[in-house]
């Protein structure tokens, strides 16, 4: 889901608006600045609240943001995609974060990247 949306986006204002990579590039960074900001917060709420709940709520959050969207024409462009950017930045985490940290069945040691091993200790 996460992923669709981020590679759809960037093809449209390419593709249908004629955007460069530098006009498509200052659209997207709504996307990836903010969730600099959340993720020390989602690696501290692992440790309080329920993963799953924690998941749900960036799940909600994220179909928001994506049903903001809904109402988009052929000539939607850059300006109107600030807002859904920034609300598809504050779910995005919860998804991606908490997946790939806590919710792996297979044993967490093993399959994490030593990124996500690093703040995964590093809040705790």
């Amino acid at each position: 889901m996460t992923n669709g949306t981020v590679y759809l986006l960037p093809q449209y204002l390419t593709i249908v608006q004629g955007y460069d990579a530098f006009q498509t590039g200052q659209v997207m960074i709504w996307v990836g600045l903010p969730q600099l900001l959340i993720f020390p917060l989602v690696s501290r709420l692992m440790n309080r609240l329920d993963l799953r709940a924690l998941v749900c709520f960036g799940t909600l959050i994220f179909a928001a943001s994506c049903w903001m969207n809904t109402s988009m024409l052929h000539d939607y462009a850059g300006d109107q995609f600030m807002v859904s950017n920034i609300v598809r930045a504050l779910g995005q985490p919860f998804t991606k974060h908490l997946n790939a940290a806590k919710l792996n069945p297979y044993g967490i040691e093993e399959n994490l990247s030593s990124f996500v091993r690093c703040r995964r200790y590093a809040f705790e």
